[in-house]
Order: structure tokens, then C-alpha cells, then sequence
């Protein structure tokens, strides 16, 4: 018991000599203890403000979109450009097992408009009736208003309209 007692009054005596060098130590290990929480607490906030971002973004949803296949060595039809049609649309609504609700949308966004004086650039966009169930799109319509619906035969026209 002895040597313990000698041991923590050897510590405070080297800590009472070293002032500044202890202080600073200190100082050091709280400021790295502080930091590590302060970035772990930014790290979790950002965790949870995504999510809840992409919550409103949808649910379970998945995007195909045409473009560009990979560079692949050896390959003769890489680097070619592919569009999605109607056809595959069909295809994955056809052969998808799990998929609830499936939607295309068209957009084209090199529409330009023209006239004496002026001119703009717009987009244009064309969805079925089951997007909004797609996308989790709650509507609120004010007394009096009304969305006319589009039929579904109307909307898919748009599709391979590239």
C-alpha cells in the first residue's frame, strides 16, 4: 500500500513542478475527446437529415435512364450511346416481381421558343396518372380547383417521342 501512495505523491509533485507542460497535456487530451464528439455528432446529423431528404425524394424506388454504355477493353459496343423506349418500359413492367408501381417519364429539355422579340429555353415533361404514386406525391387542392387527369395511353405516347 505504501508504494501506491508513494507513487501518486511522486505524480503530483512532477505534475506541481510541470505546470504548463501538464496543463497543456490536458488541454490536448480534452480538446481531441471534444472534437472526436463534435464530428461525431456533425457525422450522425448529416445521417439523419439525408435520410430524411430522401425520404421525401420516394420510397423503394429505382431510376433507369438511357445513355452511354461503359469503355470496356475489347469491346465493340461500348461507348454507344442507348435510349429507353416504350418497348422496355413494357419489358420491365412485364417481367419486374417485385415492382409495385412503375412509371416512364419523358423529358425534354432543348425546347426553345421564338418570337419577335424574344426568345426562351424550356423543358417539357410527361408523366402517367401513377407517377404520383411512383414519387409519393401527396396533392392539395385548394376549394374549388381541379387537376384534369391525363389517360395513361396519352402519357406513354411521350415516351420513345425522341
Amino acid at each position: 500500500m505504501r508504494v501506491l501512495f508513494d507513487t501518486m505523491a511522486q505524480t503530483l509533485r512532477t505534475l506541481w513542478a510541470h505546470k504548463l507542460r501538464s496543463f497543456l497535456t490536458m488541454f490536448g487530451i480534452a480538446w481531441g475527446v471534444g472534437s472526436l464528439l463534435l464530428l461525431a455528432g456533425v457525422g450522425e446529423g448529416f445521417r439523419n437529415g439525408n435520410r430524411k431528404q430522401l425520404e421525401t425524394f420516394g420510397k423503394n424506388i429505382i431510376f433507369f435512364y438511357g445513355g452511354r454504355a461503359p469503355a470496356v477493353e475489347g469491346s465493340f459496343s461500348s461507348m454507344k450511346w442507348f435510349n429507353l423506349t416504350y418497348d422496355d418500359y413494357l419489358a420491365i413492367k412485364d417481367q419486374s416481381k417485385l415492382a409495385i408501381n412503375i412509371s416512364p417519364l419523358i423529358a425534354r429539355d432543348d425546347i426553345r421558343a421564338v418570337s419577335d422579340y424574344t426568345s426562351t429555353n424550356g423543358q417539357v415533361s410527361g408523366v402517367p396518372a401513377i407517377y404520383s404514386h411512383v414519387r409519393t406525391i401527396r396533392w392539395r387542392l385548394d376549394a374549388g380547383s381541379t387537376i384534369a387527369t391525363m389517360p395513361s395511353a396519352a402519357a406513354y405516347a411521350f415516351w420513345d417521342a425522341r
